[in-house]
């Protein structure tokens, strides 16, 4: 017994004069003990778990995505979103894959909407998120809103191709086809 007992003397001699032990002593002390930091530990790695296979399963949709495999790219992105239900560009990117891959887009179109709002109030900032917003109104024909959304990409990240390219198209569609009404050599019908 004395035997034990001068080894766990020595041992707390060693923690207490040991500036990095110390410090890790009283990091297990501040968790409420040996057990409580053990199961703070193991929530942490379950936590980190958790965020590498949402963004695996993120990786693999945006490559169904580029394949325009847009099922796939749904599940994945779903289950992405189910991982890590904070992300936002997660979100945003399944709201998209559920209406590209929807048979009838017209009654997925709330639906859609309500996720893809929902992912904006989370990552207001994500350029990621505000891309897909203006992509998705105006995939359902919201011209308007799909243009203020592409406007605002672009004050959040100026020279943004896509928004750049996608806004032009936008006010192009919105001017009167002058090329139609004239005849050869330029001159009105």
């Amino acid at each position: 017994d004395a035997q034990r007992l001068f080894a766990a003397i020595n041992k707390a001699f060693a923690v207490l004069t040991n500036p990095k032990e110390l410090a890790e002593y009283r990091k297990i002390l501040a968790a409420g003990g040996a057990k409580a930091f053990a199961k703070e530990q193991q929530a942490a790695e379950e936590l980190a778990t958790r965020i590498f296979r949402a963004e695996e399963h993120f990786h693999i949709g945006e490559m169904a995505l580029r394949r325009d495999q847009f099922a796939q790219a749904e599940i994945e992105f779903g289950k992405a979103t189910e991982l890590s239900p904070e992300e936002s560009e997660y979100a945003a990117l399944y709201a998209w894959a559920m209406y590209c891959n929807a048979s009838d887009r017209e009654a997925m179109a709330s639906t859609a909407m309500t996720k893809m709002s929902s992912a904006l109030l989370k990552g207001p900032n994500s350029v990621t998120t505000r891309l897909y917003h203006a992509k998705l109104l105006k995939l359902m024909e919201r011209f308007d809103e799909a243009a203020v959304s592409f406007r605002t990409l672009l004050q959040m990240s100026p020279g943004h191709r896509e928004a750049e390219l996608e806004l032009r198209l936008l006010s192009k569609r919105d001017k009167p086809d002058t090329e139609s009404k004239k005849g050869l050599f330029g001159r009105k019908r």
